[in-house]
């Protein structure tokens, strides 16, 4: 891996692992269009998927559908992370007392 790949991969990875959500948030959204193709490598894909379980709602809203868009460029890492976040979320309202 060259030097420039590390070092975009290494601030993805800080970006999500950050102690401050609103950092956390902030990283995510700014990870827009333009670097979808930088994106949609693997290492990176997983660790924008650790944002999908962050404990912030904030984080995970802005994670859904950055993931979504990167589905599309590589959807063999993506759609595993979002089918398990989504059955996360599954388990977790039919686990819920409602009443």
């Amino acid at each position: 891996m060259d030097l420039p790949n590390l070092g975009r991969s290494r601030l993805i990875s800080a970006g999500v692992a950050d102690v401050d959500a609103d950092l956390r948030k902030e990283v995510l959204l700014a990870l827009g269009p333009r670097f979808v193709s930088v994106l949609a490598e693997p290492s990176r894909l997983r660790a924008i998927g650790i944002a999908l379980h962050d404990e912030s709602l904030q984080v995970r809203l802005v994670a859904v559908p950055l993931l979504g868009r990167l589905s599309s460029v590589n959807p063999a890492v993506a759609m595993p992370l979002l089918r398990r976040a989504l059955l996360a979320i599954q388990r977790d309202l039919l686990t819920v007392d409602f009443r």
